[in-house]
């Protein structure tokens, strides 16, 4: 952590930022044109409504250019984020009381791969092909089985690529069918690509 974000001093510009001028447009909606300039300036705006405490922030937000500016604000502060997959109440609701009961055990489901399912199979069970089975329970509480077999697996590292303009990283998983309740054995190439665009994530899984 940067002795800025120790302090709750957001910087006075942003490495996502750093091959853009203050003037250059970096979006474009209903309120007109915004600039770099403008983006930091409502990352700071909102970085210093932020509580000293620490924790992640929950980012709901339709408007984009405004998602990123809370989204750096936060990390500016030194805060993980989250980020719910839509902005309807139940969704937010669940994502928020699963990320609450993670922490502090159980972080590691940040920037995890949630594979082969996400979220829930209730009680831990289900019915393939006739078959019946059975899957180990990682939410006691609750008695299911939560975000899959691969969020604690180790990956091991099969291209990489770091250019002026485009960096490139690819991580491969071979699940061989031996956990309970799921023995169907897949590879898993998961490769995260940055340009001045932004970060991609590709994920490609085939049955073996």
């Amino acid at each position: 952590m940067s002795e800025a974000q120790r302090s709750g001093a957001p910087p006075r510009t942003y490495r996502l930022l750093g091959r853009h001028g203050a003037q250059s447009p970096v979006a474009v909606g209903a309120a007109g044109v915004r600039t770099a300039a403008d983006l930091t300036t409502d990352a700071h705006s909102i970085a210093a409504t932020l509580p000293a405490r620490e924790g992640d922030v929950l980012v709901v937000c339709a408007d984009r250019y405004l998602a990123t500016a809370c989204m750096l604000a936060a990390w500016s502060r030194g805060r993980a984020i989250v980020l719910p997959p839509n902005a309807q109440p139940g969704s937010v609701r669940e994502v928020a009381a699963d990320w609450t009961a993670q922490q502090p055990d159980n972080p590691a489901y940040r920037g995890a791969l949630l594979l082969p399912w996400p979220n829930r199979v209730a009680d831990a069970a289900y019915r393939f092909d006739g078959v019946d089975h059975a899957l180990a329970v990682n939410e006691p509480e609750r008695g299911h089985a939560l975000h899959g077999l691969l969020a604690r697996a180790a990956f091991t590292v099969v291209a990489r690529q770091a250019q002026p303009a485009r960096s490139r990283l690819t991580l491969e998983h071979v699940y061989d069918g031996g956990q309970p309740g799921f023995p169907f054995p897949f590879n898993v190439l998961a490769t995260w690509t940055a340009t001045q665009q932004g970060l991609t994530l590709d994920v490609e899984v085939t049955n073996s």
